[in-house]
């Protein structure tokens, strides 16, 4: 997978974005060909997005620049997954999205793949902490 980011985020280091990225695309095994995290000013409340064109093996994050460092790796996190549940077909782009085959229109917290998303990220994050607990030890 070829990645690279665009813009800057405000309190995080590029290296510590690198290293969010590497880990979570190992751990989720994402098998997209490119992937392109935009650091960009977000609208109040909106932590990042995510996109996937599935012809072109392409998907796209955007975070939220301001946010701090914790918040901008499990936003990282958070939006992988979905790039995850989109790659392997049970999240697709369209209007109405649709969840295993199945319209979204739940609100956004009821939402299955909003709370896969949520699981994961906590579960990605508690793991990326501890590996780099470890490296330091």
């Amino acid at each position: 997978m070829i990645y690279y980011v665009t813009g800057t985020p405000v309190n995080v280091t590029l290296g510590r974005v690198y290293e969010a990225v590497d880990f979570a695309c190992n751990a989720l095994g994402l098998t997209v060909e490119t992937l392109e995290v935009v650091f960009s000013p977000l609208p109040t409340g909106a932590c990042g997005y995510a996109d996937y064109e599935e012809e072109e093996s392409h998907a796209e994050i955007e975070v939220s620049r301001d946010l701090s460092e914790n918040e901008t790796i499990r936003t990282i996190f958070h939006e992988l997954v979905h790039v995850c549940q989109y790659d392997r077909g049970w999240l697709q782009v369209g209007y109405p999205q649709l969840w295993n085959g199945k319209p979204v229109n739940d609100i956004y917290s009821h939402r299955e793949h909003e709370q896969e998303a949520y699981s994961l990220e906590l579960f990605l994050y508690e793991d990326f902490t501890n590996v780099r607990r470890q490296v330091f030890l």
